[in-house]
C-alpha cells in the first residue's frame, strides 16, 4: 500500500514556476522489515498532511519536494539511505525515523553535511544530542518512562516490576532505565530484568524466570513484533500479569499476533488516541479512515504533524537556509498538531503531552493523559 499510495507524491511541487525559495525533503522511513507499519502509517500521514497543505496553501505546497527512501528496520539501511538522500538527491532536510537506534545512525551524515534531521518518532534522548541540526516532534524517554512507572504505581497500585528488554535496542535500554528510575524513586521495587534480541521468536525462558520472581507488573519495553509474541507465550504459559510498554507496541500488528486473548488488559504510552474527543482528532481519524480503510496509530499522526512542522518553519523563516531553518524550527512554539501542540525547548525536543492506552482484544481505548510537566497519570479526556 504504501508504494502504491506515496507513488503519486514521491515528487511534490517544485514546479517550473515555482519559487527560488524551494524545500526538498528526504523521507527516510522502514518500509520493508520488522518495523515496516510503522514507516507505512509514518507515510500515510505525511501524504494526508501534503494533501492539506495543497489545498490550505498551494504556493507553499509547490515549493515543497518529497524523496523517500527505504530504510528497512535497520541501522546500517538507515545510514547508507541518508548518505544517499544527502549526496545524491542533495535534500536540505532529513525527515525521519522511528526507531531510535535507525535515526542515531543517520544523525553523523546530516552533521557532516550541514544539514537538518528532524524525526517525528525517534524518542531516545540522545537523538537530539548529535548535533544542533538534529531535531525532533515527539516527547521523550525520560518522560515516557517517569509515565508508566507512575502509572503502574499510582494507577494500578503495583509496586514489584518485572522488566523484559531487547538488550540491543537503543530504544529499549533507555526506556527501561527510566522506568526503573522512576519507579524505584516512587517506591516500587524492581525484581528481575531478562533480556531478548528482535527477531528472536521464543521467550518462554525468559518469561518462566520472571515469573518465579512474582511480579505483579512486566515492563516490555520494545517493538510490536517480539511484544506480541511475548503476550502470547505468557498467556499460554498462564502468566496472567499486566504488561506495561511504549510506543513501540502501537501498531495493529500487535493484536494479530498476540490474540484477542492474550493482548487484551495490558498498558502503553503513546503519543495519540483515536479516541480523543478534540474535533482536529477526530477529523484526522474520520479523514485516515475514509482514505486507507484502517484507523491510524501514533506514527500516523506523528508524521502528519512532523511535516507540517517542516514546513512551518521553512515558511517563516523564507529560504532553505540551513541556519535560518534551524533557527525557525527551534522557535516553533504551540504548532497545534493532532498529535498535542509542540513546542521546541532548548535540547531541540518537544514538550508534549503523553496518553496511556489500554488494549482490548482488537484495538486500544484511552486511559489516561499526562502533561509534559511531569509524569502523573490522570484519567481525563
Amino acid at each position: 500500500m504504501i508504494k502504491k499510495i506515496f507513488a503519486a507524491s514521491i515528487i511534490l511541487g517544485m514546479s517550473a514556476t515555482a519559487s527560488a525559495a524551494a524545500l526538498k525533503v528526504g523521507a527516510v522511513f522502514p518500509i520493508s522489515g520488522g518495523q515496516s507499519t510503522f514507516g507505512e502509517e509514518s507515510l500515510n500521514g505525511m501524504a494526508m498532511a501534503l494533501d492539506d497543505l495543497k489545498a490550505s496553501d498551494p504556493a507553499l505546497f509547490n515549493t515543497i519536494t518529497v524523496i523517500k527512501e527505504d530504510e528497512k528496520s535497520n541501522p546500517v539501511d538507515a545510514a547508507t539511505a541518508v548518505k544517499k538522500l544527502l549526496n545524491v538527491d542533495k535534500v536540505d532536510v532529513v525527515f525521519g525515523s522511528v526507531a531510535s537506534s535507525n535515526t542515531l545512525s543517520m544523525t553523523t551524515a546530516v552533521m557532516e553535511a550541514g544539514k537538518i534531521l528532524v524525526t517525528p518518532a525517534s524518542t531516545n534522548p540522545e537523538v537530539t544530542k548529535k548535533g544542533d541540526g538534529i531535531f525532533r516532534t515527539c516527547f521523550i524517554d525520560p518522560f515516557q518512562g517517569a509515565v508508566l512507572a507512575n502509572f503502574a504505581l499510582q494507577n494500578l497500585g503495583k509496586k514489584k516490576a518485572a522488566i523484559l528488554l531487547d538488550h540491543k535496542s537503543d530504544y529499549s535500554k533507555g526506556l527501561a532505565q527510566f522506568f526503573e528510575e522512576a519507579f524505584k524513586k516512587g517506591g516500587g521495587e524492581i525484581v528481575a530484568t531478562e533480556a531478548y534480541e528482535a527477531g528472536k521468536k521464543d521467550f518462554k525462558t525468559q518469561l518462566t524466570k520472571l515469573r518465579g520472581k512474582k511480579p505483579d507488573v512486566i515492563l516490555v519495553p520494545g517493538y510490536y513484533g517480539e511484544v506480541g509474541l511475548i503476550m502470547k507465550q505468557a498467556h499460554q504459559m498462564g502468566f496472567k500479569v499486566p504488561m506495561l510498554g511504549g510506543d513501540g507496541w502501537d501498531s495493529p500488528t500487535l493484536y494479530q499476533l498476540a490474540g484477542a486473548d492474550a493482548v487484551a488488559g495490558h498498558y502503553f504510552s503513546t503519543h495519540f488516541a483515536p479516541d480523543d474527543k478534540d474535533p482536529a482528532v477526530q477529523k484526522f481519524v474520520k479523514d485516515y479512515q475514509a482514505r486507507f480503510k484502517a484507523a491510524p496509530g501514533a506514527m500516523a499522526a506523528l508524521g502528519y504533524d512532523g511535516i507540517l512542522v517542516i514546513a512551518d518553519a521553512f515558511k517563516r523563516a523564507g529560504t532553505n537556509d540551513a541556519a535560518a531553518l534551524k533557527k525557525a524550527i527551534a522557535s516553533t512554539t504551540g504548532f497545534k498538531g493532532v498529535s498535542g501542540a509542540v513546542t521546541m525547548n532548548a535540547s531541540r525536543d518537544a514538550e508534549k503531552e503523553a496518553v496511556v492506552l489500554k488494549t482490548l482484544g482488537d484495538r486500544a481505548e484511552f486511559a489516561a493523559k499526562i502533561a509534559p510537566a511531569g509524569g502523573n497519570a490522570k484519567k481525563s479526556h
